[in-house]
């Protein structure tokens, strides 16, 4: 390879990096402000994140309701949990962080249905790129929640 072969290959695999950052950082961008947007505007009919309830056995829908911080704690989590995931590297520890916030089971419930009505996917789903040991942390720390 000659010199000017090498200053066009490096040239093209710097443009090409710098442009996939760009990218990685405008999808970030995105991302936080559609979810900013659900929990600002509400959801459903309402216009409010009671409508994420939909589906709640009573007891769960109580436990919400009866703690101003639920909603608040399930919106931090769920938008953790969703910025979690990477184009290339993705932050497990983030992940378990926002399931540790959270106090009780109808709290995963709330982040489930957030994320749904933000990306169209369960929490399952959307943790489908933690591999099986990651995984099982995840689970591990819900199954610990009242």
């Amino acid at each position: 390879m000659t010199r000017k072969t090498g200053i066009i290959v490096g040239s093209l695999l710097l443009v090409g990096t710098f442009t996939l950052i760009m990218v990685n950082r405008s999808r970030k961008k995105k991302q936080i402000t559609d979810i900013l947007k659900v929990i600002s505007e509400g959801i459903g009919e309402s216009g409010d994140l009671n409508d994420l309830l939909g589906g709640f056995n009573v007891a769960d829908a109580k436990k919400i309701k009866s703690d101003p911080n639920s909603k608040v704690r399930a919106q931090k989590a769920a938008t953790k949990i969703m910025l979690a995931k990477g184009t290339f590297d993705d932050d497990e520890d983030a992940v378990y962080d926002a399931l540790r916030m959270l106090s009780n089971q109808a709290e995963v419930k709330l982040v489930s249905n957030i994320i749904y009505a933000t990306k169209g996917k369960t929490l399952q789903s959307w943790l489908s790129f933690l591999d099986s040991a990651e995984m099982a942390k995840a689970n591990e720390i819900i199954n610990k929640l009242k």
